[in-house]
């Protein structure tokens, strides 16, 4: 059975509390948060990072709202569905970059592997919740766009300097990305 002293002495243990005494020689200890600790430093930033996607998705359904009472989307966009993919978009690359960079963070520095799972966990779901408002056409187009791009690379005269492998491995990717369209979109 866990104790509530055993998992006061583990948080100690593992630097995630700092244990300082109310006075010298005083048997009353007061515990803070360890805010060097890697494990807090990743939480409190996923944390911020959360109440970001919050506000966004407020204002998402805020702005959603406010375009069906007009029935109209804004100009240059066909339709109030477009609006909104665009107007997320804006906030995506960047959030996501900062979850991607945790995650690496969190597989490099933490070496609780229970604090692993309680990191990863968070930052999933985090982008699950960032990509709550990406609809299908919405991955279809983003792996069109990146298609495009391998194919413009394939042909580009700058990489003449790469070893053919690389050519391999881009029409590997275009391949992988076709079927992964068929497959699952």
């Amino acid at each position: 059975m866990v104790t509530t002293h055993g998992i006061i002495k583990d948080l100690i243990k593992n630097e995630l509390v700092i244990k300082k005494p109310d006075k010298n020689n005083s048997q009353i200890h007061h515990l803070y948060i360890n805010d060097e600790n890697e494990f807090n430093r990743i939480n409190k930033e996923l944390s911020e990072i959360e109440n970001i996607i919050d506000e966004v998705h407020a204002h998402i359904s805020i702005t959603s709202s406010f375009i069906d009472n007009a029935q109209v989307a804004p100009p240059p966009y066909p339709g109030i569905a477009d609006f909104l993919r665009e107007h997320m978009y804006i906030y995506k690359p960047p959030i996501k970059t900062m979850l991607q960079f945790l995650l690496v963070r969190t597989n490099n520095n933490i070496h609780s592997e229970k604090d692993k799972q309680v990191l990863h966990a968070r930052i999933i779901e985090s982008v699950v919740n960032v990509d709550h408002e990406h609809l299908y056409s919405d991955w279809t187009k983003t792996l069109d766009n990146d298609e495009h791009g391998l194919k413009t690379f394939l042909l580009s005269k700058d990489n003449r300097f790469l070893n053919p492998d690389h050519y391999m491995l881009a029409d590997d990717l275009i391949k992988k990305i076709e079927n992964f369209k068929k497959e699952f979109l």
